[in-house]
This record gives structure tokens, sequence and C-alpha cells, in this order.
């Protein structure tokens, strides 16, 4: 199974992730181990509060609160 889909079932610090948002925010930690500073741009404040909490960098910046 890719490394992605077996995150994407693991628990993530910002609950409830939606199933594809799950696999969105999978695919950048499991990016970053390829690509050094893989940032996340996203318009859904909940998965930008999860990617920070997993310790992504994400963009915009100025909607996490």
């Amino acid at each position: 199974m890719p490394d992605a889909v077996c995150r994407a079932r693991e628990p993530f610090p910002a609950e409830p992730i939606r199933t594809l948002d799950a696999i969105h925010l999978a695919s950048v930690l499991v990016g970053r181990s390829a690509v050094a500073g893989l940032e996340l741009l996203s318009l859904e404040e909940r998965i930008l509060r999860a990617a920070v909490r997993l310790g992504v960098r994400v963009h915009p910046e100025q909607v996490v609160a």
C-alpha cells in the first residue's frame, strides 16, 4: 500500500478530517521526505490548522489562527 494511503488512515491532530483532506495532508507529509521545503497551499482552514500542527509550512499564513 502506498505510504500516503497508510498515513491517511492514521489519526490527525485536528480532527475531524475528511477522507480527501486526509489524503492531501498525508501526501504532503510523504512528499516532504522527497522534496525539501515542500509547503501546503489551501484555503480550507481545517486543513491548514492540521498541517501546521504536523509541522508543515502553509500558505496563506494569515488564515491559520
